[in-house]
């Protein structure tokens, strides 16, 4: 969440005194948080799918969240069982009734917003 705020907003120009044209989406779950930034008993497939549940969990209305994965934790080779912790952390998205939104979704919540 940037400033506590987990939506996405558009970003204050404080020179010309009012919000910028395009929209900044806040990146909540990522792949690589686990596989490089975290070290020791917090890193690991495990403990991802544990913490990814938690945020469902707790972040479960009202919320537009957004997840970062990238392609190279699809396969087999290095990043090995983070396929796994995805499908469960969209099972569970899905199961708890979260919507996908689309780019274009998105960007009618900018139009919306800015009305």
């Amino acid at each position: 969440f940037r400033n506590s705020y987990g939506k996405p907003f558009h970003p204050w120009n404080l020179a010309k005194r009012k919000a910028y044209d395009f929209l900044e989406v806040p990146i909540h779950l990522m792949d690589t948080t686990f596989q490089h930034y975290l070290h020791g008993e917090e890193a690991g497939p495990q403990q991802a799918k544990a913490h990814f549940s938690d945020f469902l969990q707790q972040h479960r209305f009202g919320c537009c969240i957004s997840l970062l994965w990238h392609n190279n934790s699809f396969t087999s080779g290095t990043y090995v069982g983070y396929r796994e912790v995805l499908e469960t952390l969209l099972s569970q998205a899905r199961a708890q009734g979260v919507e996908p939104v689309t780019l274009t979704d998105l960007l009618q919540f900018r139009y919306k917003s800015s009305s």
